[in-house]
């Protein structure tokens, strides 16, 4: 672990209130003799606070019911994840546009997100995350959930992480009780390179934007662009052949979508995301 890392996690843990006397007084000296920190902690803060006090959004009656039945892949739910789609988009969408935060062109580092999903999926009790520069948002987030829901489409939330340096938000959703994590959705703020994006995977048009769709180890992965935010789905098909899913996946595509959830959480939703959920299934 680097200094870097070193240091953001005693920021986390000094936002917290987790240090020991002896450590508290290390970060405080250190905030005052160190610009870099000092940004660094008001940053941290910055996206907390937005954490905190945006609306949970409801989804359409009888959505998430609908979704639990239709795919159950043994011990993970194949894709049930998308279906955070429907509570969390106007969250994600807000933090992500919210000043300060710089947008542009995003190729999201694939294999850097599957194996962060990899390392939630390994241990997703223990709050630790092994990719270097993403720490966990808050460790009571699963008995005080910043603003995702506590359950979602039959899984719970288990952990929130972030890596701040590049502006990507992780919600790990799965089962409390057997310790499996169905799901990663990450969010980033930008646009989505098209040019940057690997050239194994699949692109497709979903609800008439473009979209990726390939795999990295046992991972899926898919990448939708919404209003200036980059989105990556995250899973694991389980026994579900690939092909069928990627054939099922463009099938679900070409139908029509329910009807938009009232407003203004429909004036949050853009087509692009719209067109996840549909690709996945949920339509």
């Amino acid at each position: 672990m680097t200094g870097t890392d070193q240091r953001r996690e005693l920021l986390s843990a000094y936002l917290d209130d987790q240090l020991e006397p002896a450590e508290r007084r290390e970060v405080e000296a250190l905030l005052t003799q160190d610009a870099d920190a000092e940004g660094e902690l008001r940053e941290l803060e910055r996206v907390r606070r937005l954490l905190r006090v945006l609306p949970l959004v409801d989804p359409p009656r009888g959505f998430l019911e609908g979704v639990v039945g239709r795919f159950r892949t043994g011990r993970y739910r194949l894709y049930t994840g998308v279906a955070v789609l429907a509570t969390a988009t106007a969250w994600l969408a807000v933090v992500l546009v919210a000043p300060g935060f710089e947008s542009g062109p995003v190729a999201p580092d694939l294999d850097e997100l599957a194996a962060q999903h990899a390392s939630a999926a390994a241990d997703p009790m223990s709050g630790d995350a092994a990719v270097a520069g993403y720490t966990s948002s808050r460790s009571d987030a699963i008995d005080e959930p910043l603003s995702a829901p506590p359950t979602m489409g039959g899984s719970d939330l288990m952990a929130v992480y972030e890596d701040p340096a590049d502006d990507v938000v992780q919600l790990v959703y799965g089962d409390m009780e057997e310790h499996t994590v169905a799901f990663s959705l990450f969010a980033q703020a930008g646009s989505v390179d098209w040019e940057a994006m690997p050239a194994d995977g699949e692109t497709m048009t979903v609800a008439d934007e473009r979209a990726w769709h390939g795999a990295r180890g046992t991972s899926d992965l898919m990448v939708v662009g919404g209003d200036d935010v980059v989105y990556t789905l995250v899973a694991i098909p389980g026994d579900e052949d690939p092909d069928e899913v990627t054939r099922h996946m463009t099938e679900m595509a070409a139908e029509e979508m329910p009807e938009p959830l009232d407003p203004p959480v429909d004036d949050k939703m853009s087509d692009s995301l719209r067109g996840l959920l549909e690709a996945f299934g949920f339509g």
